[in-house]
């Protein structure tokens, strides 16, 4: 496989290029803010220059962190609101002339279960994501002419590194939301990539 990784993060970048790379893929790094729009479309120039195509897009750039809505800022407003929906519009907009040049291509934007259920302190959060599912319906139905599949993936509480910083850290809350989930745990990665 051909895959391109895009983050903020350095770190991100150089541990995902190591797995991946080491089950045989190509992988292209290219360090990205996805609320600068001249950053996404040198990432796009970029992939356009080293694999000349483009055939799946996975949108999954998340800022988030747990907040009564009354304390959010409005730099941290803008923060995940900049990150999440218009991140997400940028990436989609930026690889749409790579996207239309294939027969068959597709956008999968990650999205969040509080996109349409209220939860506490996930204002921010839940309103960029319900931006992001409307987002990837207008897209879906405005690119499917084109041959590009738009679809959203809504995983449920999920441990990573971010959330189990962020949003796991009291234990009688994880263990609440891990009781309302049918498996009765957390979700991994894996099990999403998988899908």
């Amino acid at each position: 496989y051909d895959l391109t990784l895009a983050s903020r993060d350095p770190t991100h970048l150089d541990q995902g290029a190591r797995a991946l790379r080491s089950s045989g893929a190509r992988v292209l790094t290219v360090p990205t803010d996805v609320r600068s729009e001249t950053a996404v479309d040198e990432l796009l120039r970029r992939i356009r220059a080293e694999y000349g195509r483009l055939d799946l897009l996975i949108n999954n750039a998340a800022g988030n962190f747990a907040a009564p809505a009354e304390s959010i800022t409005p730099n941290g407003w803008r923060a995940v609101v900049g990150i999440v929906l218009n991140g997400t519009f940028f990436c989609c907009r930026a690889a749409f002339p790579l996207l239309r040049e294939r027969s068959s291509s597709a956008i999968v934007n990650i999205v969040a279960a509080y996109a349409w259920m209220a939860g506490p302190g996930t204002a921010h959060s839940a309103a960029a994501k319900a931006g992001v599912l409307a987002l990837t319906r207008t897209l879906a139905v405005e690119w499917a002419r084109h041959g590009i599949r738009v679809n959203a993936v809504a995983p449920g509480p999920v441990h990573t590194e971010g959330t189990d910083r962020q949003l796991w850290t009291d234990g009688r809350v994880t263990r609440a939301v891990a009781g309302s989930v049918p498996l009765g745990r957390f979700g991994t990665a894996e099990e999403i990539a998988e899908s």
